[in-house]
């Protein structure tokens, strides 16, 4: 008998491909890696670039309402500039009617005054609102500034006016 002689090994060529392949492989989990790695360091840059400005401003902020505090330690100023909204608007809606329509509240809180633009049919409808408007205890001296004549969208004319009075806060 010729004796077989088995050779386990195999062919240069297959190891050769698995080789390729797995360097392949690794060298693109390697690329993909650091692109990650890249954008999260862009993200972390970006998020200390938002947290910086967001420390500015906060800072800012607090300067300016030390400053303020320094004007106005009791806060008498911001008291006088604000209103009591709910009230006036509580008390113009209990003088309106049918015959003329409120359509613009003009407040000045500075100067304490309030202008009201509104639509009637006729001057003496208007001058009705004007007289329920003196009724009000939230309005001090209401009195007509302007008046006049404007079309409408039905071909009719209406009288557009301005009242003004100042505001009362109680």
């Amino acid at each position: 008998m010729v004796p077989v002689t088995l050779d386990f090994r195999a062919s240069p060529a297959s190891g050769s491909r698995l080789g390729r392949m797995l360097a392949i492989v690794g060298a693109l989990a390697l690329i993909i890696t650091f692109l990650c790695f890249g954008l999260l360091l862009k993200k972390q840059f970006d998020l200390n670039n938002k947290l910086n400005v967001q420390k500015t401003d906060l800072r800012r902020n607090l300067a300016a309402n030390s400053a303020a505090a320094a004007v106005d330690p009791e806060g008498e100023i911001a008291r006088h500039l604000s209103r009591p909204w709910q009230k006036l608007l509580l008390a113009l809606e209990s003088v309106s009617d049918p015959k003329s329509v409120l359509l613009e509240i003009r407040p000045d809180p500075v100067r304490g005054q309030v202008r009201l633009v509104a639509e009637a049919g006729t001057l003496d409808e208007a001058l009705e609102y004007l007289r329920r408007l003196q009724k009000l205890p939230e309005l001090q001296q209401p009195h007509l500034v302007s008046y006049a004549t404007v079309p409408t969208a039905g071909g009719s004319a209406a009288l557009r006016f301005i009242i003004q009075a100042n505001w009362v806060v109680k």
